[in-house]
């Protein structure tokens, strides 16, 4: 599972079940820490998720600045709710930027792209850590 986490939305993608391809599921409307923690382990258990990768948004220069510190929080919020689960920060620098090219270059005007954004960029951070993986073992 992919997530994007920001203080308004949350965009949300999971990988096929051999974990070769990401796909973009949700953008959840954030609603309170509690609620949104509780949707996104409702979600985990019923796709029967292992991982949980999250975008680490740092700076330009490498470092770690409040939005990332935000996350970090979010992901120990998540890891009180879900002990079972393996939790790990993606740096993320960019996926927003790449998803809205990309979405920009498919003819979604920006009404529509602001609304989907969030879950490309899920599904960008996913890919790109599950690659690396895959690449790290020799696949």
């Amino acid at each position: 599972m992919g997530l994007d986490v920001g203080r308004k939305r949350i965009g949300v993608a999971f990988s096929d079940l051999l974990g070769l391809t990401a796909q973009a599921h949700e953008v959840w409307q954030c609603r309170g820490r509690t609620q949104d923690v509780q949707h996104l382990v409702e979600l985990a258990k019923e796709r029967d998720v292992g991982e949980v990768v999250l975008g680490y948004p740092l700076r330009t220069d490498g470092t770690a600045g409040p939005e990332a510190e935000y996350v970090v929080d979010f992901k120990e919020a998540l890891h009180t709710e879900a002990p079972d689960l393996i939790f790990h920060l993606w740096d993320e620098r960019f996926t927003t930027h790449e998803a809205e090219r990309s979405l920009k270059e498919q003819g979604l005007n920006g009404r529509r792209r602001r609304q989907v954004v969030d879950m490309a960029a899920a599904a960008l951070i996913l890919q790109s850590f599950m690659e690396r993986r895959a690449n790290r073992r020799g696949t």
